[in-house]
């Protein structure tokens, strides 16, 4: 399910590709795919990061002047083809829930100002104010509905629109991070699903029943904080800190070290919590969770799966973005190593080839 759409129902053309763009606080990550021999190919994808060792971080989603011009220089260098985008934005800022509405033999048109007013009840911002979205789940049982809802803030949905008006392309659609690792990642898969996106300053955890997201939680603790643990607990400067981390993901062993391990103990928190909340919650036909699934920039740290598997007592996967992407035989270790950080883009991507 994709949000926010903007853009007119377009038919794709052979070859014409569609821009999934990322815009995360601290960086930028872009991937451009078209449909190919029945399929999704993947033409080209770029990525940049803002500098780390900046005593005051730039955020850029607060700073859209520098992101439009790090978006600019992806696609002119990138050599992007596509003028058609579907971009990301960030789920703290967007409302997400379930709600159940009683409301037998109502039609969809009945059911809207009944939603506005459990809108009304639950955002944390005036309905007026607001840019709603809303979807029936389908039910079996024919007494009440299930809505899927999104609201943005309208001052949000206004700022990214100027922001990809003045780059000359069509903004098709904005969706949370959430709904596009959604589709990237779990895709079809109907089972009950822990997705934990260990991002560069905040990790975001959400659990997934048949491509719906039931319960989110959010923390700031990311890549970031993994670095400050191995700086203060080994006396590095933050540049050695960074580089000891990226080697420890190629590293053959499958033994964290001590202060990994004290960095992701918040995470590790945030996952039992989320699952006994899910329990308590007694969510209608959830179920026990089957599986979790890593995927973030910190995720590739070699041995963080096994770590958290055997602390929490269930199955855990690194997501593959590229499952349902056609890519580049000789894409090898590169795209392994990246496709953590580009899962976000290539499922927005993928919304724009729904369209």
């Amino acid at each position: 399910m994709g949000i926010f759409r903007l853009g007119k129902k377009n038919k794709t053309k052979p070859g014409a590709g569609i821009i999934g763009i990322d815009l995360a606080a601290t960086g930028i990550k872009m991937v451009e795919i078209s449909q190919e021999n029945g399929g999704f190919a993947l033409k080209h994808y770029a990525f940049a990061t803002l500098d780390k060792t900046i005593l005051t971080p730039i955020n850029l989603r607060e700073n859209l002047a520098l992101a439009a011009e790090l978006i600019k220089t992806g696609i002119e260098q990138g050599g992007f083809s596509g003028l058609r985008v579907v971009a990301s934005l960030p789920s703290s800022q967007v409302f997400q829930g379930v709600i159940t509405i009683q409301a037998q033999d109502k039609t969809e048109a009945e059911l809207k100002p009944l939603i506005e007013n459990q809108m009304a009840k639950l955002l944390p911002f005036p309905v007026s104010e607001a840019v709603l979205d809303s979807r029936i789940i389908p039910q079996e049982n024919k007494g009440y509905f299930k809505i899927q809802l999104n609201a943005a803030p309208k001052t949000l949905i206004e700022s990214y629109v100027r922001l990809f008006a003045g780059l000359g392309v069509e903004l098709l659609s904005l969706e949370t991070e959430t709904f596009a690792l959604i589709r990237s990642l779990v895709g079809t898969d109907q089972g009950a699903i822990l997705l934990v996106d260990i991002g560069e300053q905040r990790s975001s955890l959400v659990i997934i029943k048949a491509g719906i997201p039931l319960i989110t939680r959010g923390i700031k603790i990311g890549g970031r904080e993994i670095t400050q643990t191995i700086m203060d607990s080994l006396g590095l400067g933050f540049k050695e800190a960074e580089l000891m981390k990226r080697d420890f993901s190629y590293n053959q062993t499958k033994d964290l070290p001590p202060a990994i391990k004290t960095a992701l103990a918040p995470v590790l928190h945030e996952i039992r919590y989320i699952i006994n909340l899910a329990t308590q919650a007694m969510i209608e036909d959830l179920g026990s969770i089957d599986k979790i699934l890593l995927t973030g920039g910190s995720s590739r740290m070699n041995g963080l799966a096994e770590y958290l598997q055997a602390e929490i007592g269930l199955n855990i996967y690194l997501g593959d973005p590229w499952n349902r992407l056609q890519v580049p035989r000789d894409g090898g270790l590169v795209l392994d190593e990246v496709g953590p950080k580009l899962a976000v883009a290539i499922g927005l991507a993928l919304r724009g080839e729904e369209l």
